[in-house]
């Protein structure tokens, strides 16, 4: 009821503070439709405030109220999302540097980044830009650990890797500033490692990769957010799937469905599905690994999400062919490659071609285009410089009806470490079986 005596009073500033309020509420209670409507009137109400910075910044606060509302009920590809982050962003852009811009940037940024829309990496440079505008080191931290992720999901494995160094570097520099003797424990510290991890196992490091995923497991528990926690356990649990290491993958999606049942985070869930569905399928569950799989599409599907479906689809081809439904299997196949050919997530691009090689190989009249799947596949490894995909397509293609050695020998031999992963041991034992002595590491 004051909301509605500030407006008939004319005191819109006090009227949207007041729906501000009433929208917290309804948002810790998890009543997201009730939010949204009174975040709608708190928005209408700033429209009739003179502008000032006070203000704007109300706006853009409420916008990423009515964003976050609009997500959990809406899911990313509804029109009123897009015009919400679209105005909040105008709004960032218009603003003078401060920490709140940064953080508005920063939603927008992870909406966009979810999207794979086009815009996250130029997005992350205006994080970065309002970061050094404040002087903050730890913004800059994150803006860096952003721009790792980003070069990561886009196979641009080196440069991840550098981005990554930085934002560490940001973050030591910070400790130093501050006089801190303690271990780093901030948002941005776990997802620098968790990108270092996966752009290191994709590259050829699986040792750093695994010493990568115990340190960013170590922080995101230290930090004790929960949100960060789910994203970290999501991304390294993938880490410890390429490795082998199917148990504790399976241990941290177990944390991630117990999380979301706590937190409602969807995303989370879906991820964890998947993980599961995986760790099912090498155990010779398919049934349970496609009923996994199918409800992680369903969940992805309602949230808008775009990052993460090819290799979705990649799962989903797989356990179709493990039941025997060949032809939808490849279709799935064809749709993984289709999505892991978008620019911003195509680090697993390689391996969505691998797979559909494997099943066109085993497709009645489709042999030719199999192979020719198969050969893709280890041009764009080595086009990513992604030498455990580059090494898994080389397994394929020696184990292909026309079999050659010759990739596998060469991507084996520049490997200097993680001997004792799955990959790197099934591929001694083909080189092996065939008689192949295989080569020590080349310097």
């Amino acid at each position: 009821m004051g909301a509605h005596h500030h407006e008939h009073a004319g005191e819109h500033d006090l009227a949207a503070a007041t729906w501000e309020r009433a929208a917290d509420r309804a948002l810790d209670a998890g009543a997201n439709v009730e939010a949204t409507h009174h975040l709608e009137r708190a928005l209408a109400a700033i429209a009739r405030v003179s502008g000032s910075r006070e203000r704007d910044d109300l706006e853009l606060r409420v916008l990423l109220k009515l964003g976050r509302s609009l997500l959990a009920t809406r899911g990313r590809s509804a029109p009123e999302v897009e015009r919400t982050y679209a105005r909040a962003h105008a709004l960032c852009r218009a603003l003078a540097p401060s920490p709140s811009v940064f953080g508005g940037l920063s939603e927008v940024w992870v909406h966009s980044t979810a999207l794979c829309d086009g815009c996250a990496l130029a997005m992350v440079s205006e994080m970065l830009d309002v970061a050094t505008a404040c002087g903050d080191r730890h913004l800059e931290a994150l803006a860096e650990g952003g721009r790792a992720q980003l070069y990561h999901f886009m196979a641009r494995h080196k440069d991840a890797l550098c981005a990554a160094a930085r934002a560490i570097d940001s973050i030591d520099s910070a400790r130093r500033a501050s006089g801190s003797t303690g271990a780093p424990v901030v948002d941005a510290l776990s997802l620098v490692h968790v990108s270092t991890a996966r752009s290191a196992w994709l590259s050829g490091f699986p040792d750093r990769a695994r010493r990568e995923a115990r340190r960013a497991l170590e922080v995101s528990r230290a930090l004790g957010e929960p949100y960060n926690e789910g994203l970290t356990d999501s991304l390294i649990a993938w880490v410890h799937l390429w490795c082998g290491e199917d148990d504790r993958a399976l241990e941290l999606a177990e944390a991630n469905l117990a999380r979301a049942q706590r937190f409602g985070y969807g995303i989370f869930e879906a991820a964890a599905l998947g993980i599961r569905s995986e760790v099912r399928l090498r155990g010779g569950r398919p049934h349970a690994a496609l009923e996994d799989t199918r409800a992680e599409l369903e969940i992805r599907r309602a949230l808008g999400t775009v990052l993460g479906s090819g290799l979705t689809h990649l799962q989903l081809a797989q356990a179709l062919a493990r039941v025997g439904s060949l032809d939808a299997a490849v279709d799935a196949a064809r749709e993984a490659v289709r999505l892991s050919s978008i620019p911003d997530d195509c680090a697993l691009l390689a391996e969505a071609y691998r797979v559909l090689g494997l099943l066109l190989l085993r497709h009645d009249g489709a042999a030719e285009e199999g192979g020719r799947a198969l050969a893709q596949a280890l041009a764009i490894a080595r086009e990513q410089g992604a030498l455990s995909l580059e090494l898994r397509a080389a397994m394929a293609i020696a184990r292909a009806p026309r079999a050659e050695l010759a990739p596998l020998q060469s991507v084996y031999a520049r490997f200097s470490e993680g001997f004792d992963t799955a990959d790197l041991m099934e591929a001694k034992g083909i080189l092996a079986s065939a008689g192949e002595r295989p080569a020590p590491f080349a310097h």
